[in-house]
């Protein structure tokens, strides 16, 4: 394996995600792709939207920015980082799809508004999805 997407959203478990995903991409020699899906617009008005959605992308970057340190302090050699939009469970199939990733690393839950099911709705959606390797970190 030589290319690994990582999806974060923030959550508590991103961290245990991304560590994962680093110390495997070390042992392989792999790159990381680290992508976020940003909120999109979804059920908001024009005018809300345009009140928060720099607050979106601003917590993206910063998601992304600590991201990528965290990789570079784990000795990852090649690493990248991705703004997605849309659904994300099929904004993270597509570019896994796009980057020809041999694995997909997500979390088991996000920050998903029902808690306390077995597989987050998310990665559940990824692993039906995916036609590549999908690795859930709990």
């Amino acid at each position: 394996m030589n290319k690994f997407l990582v999806a974060l959203d923030g959550s508590e478990i991103s961290q245990k995600v991304l560590d994962f995903a680093c110390n495997l991409a070390v042992k392989q020699g792999a790159a990381l792709h680290i992508v976020h899906v940003a909120h999109d617009q979804g059920q908001l008005t024009p005018m809300v939207w345009k009140q928060v959605e720099s607050v979106f992308y601003h917590q993206a970057s910063e998601i992304l920015a600590s991201a990528i340190a965290c990789a570079r302090e784990a000795a990852v050699e090649n690493v990248q980082s991705e703004i997605l939009h849309g659904d994300p469970a099929r904004a993270i199939v597509e570019f896994a799809d796009g980057a020809q990733v041999d694995a997909i690393i997500l979390g088991s839950h996000g920050q998903g508004q029902i808690s306390g099911l077995l597989l987050g709705s998310v990665s559940y959606k990824v692993l039906s999805l995916a036609s590549c390797t999908v690795i859930v970190v709990k």
